[in-house]
């Protein structure tokens, strides 16, 4: 699935067939591009927000696994609001010792290796937005940097709860502008931009 602003707001493309529903972060659709999303039959045990968000949420959480300490996360949306709510955060202008990339922006990643610490961890959880340049020797060897690429859902992940600053997913339909800065949306097939 993609997703494009425009003048209008944002449009979600792809394939989404006719009896599936797609729930995407907004994060990840406001930077525009490839977006991972959890397709599920509509109306089925899983278009449930809490599953949804759930199975988003699991491939960063794996990603995270064995890692410690204050966490930072590049971008909102709902799936940074879980991890956030899950995490310490970096306290002041110390140092994370992980940061989740959920942006897949070049100019994003290469910064969260400056600010990470020695022998921190980067979770990147967000499509690529376009090849990225880093000198590998001083930018991670050097500093014990470890790199860790987290997939989009493949199935259901526990559910978990939605923050209550987040609320529910924005309805949104294939190629009908939406209106953009909704922490997570919930795309369909039509104009309605209900179950179809």
């Amino acid at each position: 699935m993609k997703a494009e602003a425009m003048a209008d707001g944002l449009v979600f493309t792809g394939d989404l067939s006719s009896g599936h529903v797609a729930y995407v972060d907004g994060a990840a659709a406001s930077a525009g591009g490839d977006v991972d999303a959890f397709v599920v039959e509509a109306g089925g045990a899983e278009d449930d927000p809490q599953v949804a968000l759930g199975a988003l949420v699991a491939p960063i959480r794996d990603a995270l696994a064995g890692t410690s300490g204050p966490t930072e996360v590049t971008a909102d949306g709902a799936v940074g609001a879980v991890i956030r709510s899950e995490r310490e955060q970096p306290v002041s202008d110390a140092a994370p010792s992980v940061v989740v990339d959920l942006t897949g922006d070049p100019s994003v990643l290469r910064a969260s290796t400056q600010r990470l610490a020695d022998l921190g961890t980067l979770v990147i959880a967000g499509p690529a937005t376009a090849q990225l340049d880093l000198d590998l020797y001083p930018d991670v060897h050097v500093r014990g940097l470890r790199l860790v690429g987290a997939p989009g859902p493949l199935v259901a992940g526990t559910p978990v709860a939605v923050p209550p600053h987040v609320g529910g997913p924005a309805a949104a339909s294939v190629g009908v502008a939406v209106p953009s800065g909704a922490a997570w949306y919930r795309v369909t097939v039509g104009a309605s931009g209900g179950n179809s």
